[in-house]
């Protein structure tokens, strides 16, 4: 008996222009002070997130202070530790005009450095992002300015779960690309003062699941220098997530079902691959009988 779908109807039809307009930006400071903003939330991966104990939460809108349905969820695989205070991106540079204003780098002796030791991580996972939307990531850890105490400690920044994106790393003394996939850009969080270097990527599409992760371990890797090395990195203390609109992008199908022809009461399956924004919805046909799903 053969088995083949009559009609497959894309549901969302619409013109493209190409533009993203901002909807909310998001901070997080890995442990909050006096410096941190108002609407800056200070999840972290030890749980003592300052006026609301905890490694997860929602995240709030820089301006107007309301909660976002976004979460952010911090946490370890291996052994990480409480550093202390941190250093702060030099004035002028790159994470300092990101960052002024709404974190607070510490000055006293709170765990403002989160250490991260060989073969441990930190993972800052973000959920309950919008598929049909666009989104930012900034992130970046000072722990000293650029003498010797804090040198080699560089750390493996690396995007995972994303559809999409494009790397929009600060291009410093501190950052480091070569050679490295597009997911990932290595730090020198140890010595980041002078330069306020960053890792960073744009137009982040989280997929049908609205989620990404951002992992943090150490790089042993090559530097301008020579080799990166250190007996610990640093862990990410200031975070920035922003939320774009995008433009409608017209529905299309990629790829059509292929006919089959199977045996009475076997099963028969049909991939169809379509593309558009928000993300259409395809309706399936045979017969008398209708069956609606959503595809990626």
């Amino acid at each position: 008996m053969a088995g083949s779908m009559v009609l497959c109807a894309l549901l969302l039809n619409m013109a493209a222009n190409g533009q993203l307009t901002l909807v909310w930006t998001a901070f997080n400071d890995h442990y909050a002070g006096p410096g941190t903003s108002q609407y800056t939330t200070a999840w972290n991966v030890f749980g003592t997130a300052s006026g609301a104990p905890g490694n997860e939460g929602q995240l709030m809108d820089s301006v107007t202070g309301a909660v976002l349905p976004v979460r952010l969820t911090i946490s370890s695989s291996g052994a990480v530790n409480q550093g202390s205070a941190s250093g702060a991106p030099a004035p002028g540079t790159p994470a300092y005009e990101v960052f002024a204003g709404f974190i607070d780098w510490g000055s006293d002796d709170k765990p403002h450095a989160p250490l991260v030791n060989p073969g441990a991580a930190i993972d800052y996972v973000f959920t309950g992002l919008d598929p049909n939307k666009r989104y930012s990531f900034v992130g970046t850890g000072v722990r000293g300015g650029s003498g010797g105490s804090y040198a080699l400690r560089w750390s493996l920044v690396e995007l995972l779960g994303a559809e999409s994106f494009k790397p929009a790393h600060s291009t410093g003394a501190a950052a480091y690309t070569n050679g490295l996939p597009a997911t990932q850009v290595a730090i020198n969080t140890g010595q980041n003062s002078a330069t306020g270097d960053y890792a960073a990527w744009e137009e982040i599409d989280p997929g049908a699941d609205g989620s990404f992760t951002i992992r943090c371990s150490q790089y042993s890797g090559p530097i301008p220098t020579g080799t990166a090395g250190g007996p610990y990195c640093y862990g990410l203390m200031a975070l920035r997530l922003r939320e774009f609109n995008t433009s409608p992008i017209p529905a299309a199908i990629l790829a059509h079902p292929a006919n089959q022809t199977v045996l009475e009461g076997a099963t028969a399956s049909f991939k169809v691959v379509v593309s558009g924004n928000p993300l259409p919805t395809v309706q399936w046909y045979r017969g008398l009988f209708q069956q609606t799903c959503h595809q990626r």
